[in-house]
């Protein structure tokens, strides 16, 4: 960080993506050089702490991709605030196992400390989690019809989305299309302040043209879930100092 610091006489963080790490270059370099935020970091903070803080309700938070785990902590915060959480993709699987449901051999948690604390999550009375699904290769890859119109008629009344993970294997057709539906439920709800993050949700966004449909797109992928469960980013933090 000291040899960072010396090769300039300011340090500007302009990368929200990775203010949620501990890195020489994104934290200890605060303490040896002037440092500031840049305007794209700025503005990522403004527009997600108004999520955080005063969203606009209905707030509806859509949540797939990998691990369950990792959206335990936005769950937990927006507990009392969402109107509905609408789980898919990897995520959705372990909680549909530990429901009882026959996932076969998806992709799911293992790690007992986690399974125990997504237990929880089953009780959450916004929580809605798919009711079909389409299996290939004794996986499930997919949500399915019945599951896409229940989460589009959620999304239609929402009036602030929150989205963060694709909802089945897009990259694998025709396992796109529970995304790809969803993506166009969030477009027609024009009313709705929609945010969305995380680079295979963006980036499939991009591929159909309908990034442009969203009112806010972040840089953020671990650091947007990070930053939404409490509103604590060690790179924020360290500029603060």
């Amino acid at each position: 960080a000291r040899k960072l610091a010396k090769l300039g006489d300011f340090y500007i963080n302009d990368a929200f993506a990775v203010s949620h790490r501990a890195n020489a270059s994104v934290v200890a370099i605060t303490r040896y050089i002037r440092s500031y935020a840049g305007l794209e970091l700025e503005r990522e903070v403004k527009t997600l702490s108004g999520v955080l803080k005063r969203p606009r309700k209905p707030l509806v938070i859509i949540l797939g991709g990998g691990k369950a785990h990792d959206k335990l902590a936005v769950m937990k915060y927006f507990r009392r605030k969402a109107a509905h959480f609408l789980v898919g993709g990897a995520a959705a699987n372990t909680l549909l196992l530990l429901k009882g449901v026959q996932v076969k051999g998806s992709l799911v948690d293992s790690d007992p400390k986690d399974l125990k604390k997504l237990k929880e999550v089953l009780s959450y009375k916004n929580l809605v989690l798919p009711t079909d699904y389409k299996f290939a290769d004794r996986m499930i890859l997919d949500v399915g019809e019945h599951t896409v119109k229940n989460f589009a008629m959620k999304i239609k009344t929402a009036r602030t989305i929150f989205w963060s993970g694709p909802l089945g294997m897009i990259e694998r057709e025709p396992y796109h299309r529970g995304t790809l539906e969803v993506a166009k439920a969030i477009a027609k709800n024009r009313t709705a302040f929609s945010v969305v993050g995380g680079g295979e949700t963006v980036m499939f966004l991009k591929k159909y043209g309908l990034d442009k449909a969203m009112k806010f797109v972040s840089t953020g992928g671990g650091a947007l879930l990070d930053y939404l469960a409490d509103g604590i980013l060690l790179g924020i933090e360290a500029l603060k100092r």
